[in-house]
C-alpha cells in the first residue's frame, strides 16, 4: 500500500509565541522530550527507549519485522509506538523470513531474488550496532523460506523448499553445509 501523509508541521523558535508551559523549566523534569498538553506535560522518549516515570531507559523488548511489500526491515518497541526503518541502504528483491541473533545483535533475512527460484537468492545480515549489511549468496534455484539462529554455535539454519534441504550457514567462515536432503 502507498503511504498517505496526513499532515505536516513546521516548527522553530521564530514560529513559537512567547510564553511558558509545563516544559519551559528544566524540560518539565523529563529526561529527553517534554510535550506540553493542557494542564501539564507528557514525557516521551526517542526510539529504542521506554518511559519509566519521567526518565527514558533503554528498551528491553524490541519487535523486528519484515515488510515484504515495501521491501524493508523495521524495528519498534514491542509495547507499540513508532517503527524505525533499519535497512534503508539495502536493496531487497523478494524478502521473506526473518530472525534475530540477540547475542551478536544481527538481524538475518532471506531474499528470493527478482523471481523465486530463477535469480540470485541470498541471506542478508544487518548489524543493529554498526548499521552494516552483508550477504551470503545461495544457489540460483534456491527458495529460502525459513531461518533459525543457534546462539551458542553462532550458526544459522536455513530451509529451502525448492530443493527440500536444510543447511547450516556460518557467516564468519562463509561456509554452507547441507544437513537434511529430502
Amino acid at each position: 500500500t502507498d503511504v498517505q501523509l496526513q499532515g505536516i508541521v513546521i516548527t522553530g523558535s521564530s514560529y513559537q509565541t512567547p510564553g511558558s508551559n509545563a516544559c519551559s523549566v528544566k524540560n518539565g523534569d523529563c529526561s529527553h522530550f517534554c510535550l506540553p498538553i493542557p494542564g501539564g506535560r507528557v514525557c516521551s522518549c526517542p526510539f529504542g527507549m521506554d518511559i519509566q516515570g519521567l526518565q527514558c531507559i533503554k528498551s528491553q523488548t524490541v519487535l523486528f519485522f519484515l515488510d515484504a511489500s515495501r521491501k524493508n526491515v523495521y524495528d519498534m518497541p514491542a509495547s507499540g509506538g513508532i517503527h524505525n526503518h533499519l535497512t534503508s541502504n539495502t536493496k531487497f528483491e523478494n524478502p521473506r523470513a526473518l530472525t534475530y541473533d540477540q547475542e551478536r545483535s544481527y538481524i538475518y533475512w532471506t531474499d528470493y531474488g527478482d523471481s523465486p527460484g530463477t535469480s540470485a537468492a541470498r541471506i542478508g545480515r544487518y548489524s543493529t550496532e554498526t548499521g552494516t549489511t552483508d550477504f551470503s549468496q545461495l544457489p540460483t534455484d534456491a527458495i529460502p523460506d525459513g531461518l533459525a539462529v543457534d546462539h551458542i554455535s553462532n550458526l544459522l539454519y536455513l530451509t529451502d523448499n525448492r530443493n527440500d534441504v536444510i543447511q547450516i550457514i556460518d557467516f564468519e567462515k562463509n561456509t554452507k553445509q547441507t544437513i537434511v536432503d529430502l
